[in-house]
C-alpha cells in the first residue's frame, strides 16, 4: 500500500521516548510549518515539546526561532493526541517508537 501525500499547515515527528534520555518518562514532538522533509533536511528548526507518558501532559516547550508562518502550533489537545499515538505505538512495537505526522485535531495523520 501506498500512502497518499497529506499536504497541511504543520508536519513532524514524535519519539515515545526521548532519544537522548531514554530511561525518562517523557514523549519528545517536533513540529515545523507545512512538509516533514523541512524538519528532516534541517531547513526549518522545529519546535519541541516534552510530554508526559500516558497523561499527554506538556512538560515543557521549546519554539522555534524560525517561526514566521503565522500559523499557530499544535495545541494542547494535538499535543496529547500525538503523545497518545506514541503511547498506542509503544505498546504495539514492545519497545521505544518514533512516528511521522501531519496535521490538526480531526485532520492529524
Amino acid at each position: 500500500m501506498i500512502q497518499g501525500l497529506a499536504d497541511e499547515h504543520h508536519s513532524g515527528v514524535g519519539f515515545s521516548r526521548d532519544p537522548r534520555r531514554e530511561t525518562e518518562p517523557h514523549a519528545v514532538i517536533e513540529c515545523v510549518p507545512g512538509r516533514r522533509s523541512d524538519l528532516v533536511d534541517g531547513t526549518v528548526e522545529p519546535d519541541r515539546w516534552l510530554v508526559e507518558i500516558g497523561s499527554g501532559r506538556v512538560l515543557g516547550q521549546r519554539p522555534s526561532s524560525d517561526r514566521s508562518d503565522g500559523q499557530q502550533p499544535p495545541d494542547d489537545g494535538d499535543l496529547a493526541h500525538l503523545g497518545a499515538m506514541l503511547k498506542n505505538a509503544e505498546s504495539l512495537l514492545k519497545g521505544p517508537a518514533d512516528v511521522e505526522w501531519t496535521g490538526r485535531g480531526e485532520r492529524l495523520t
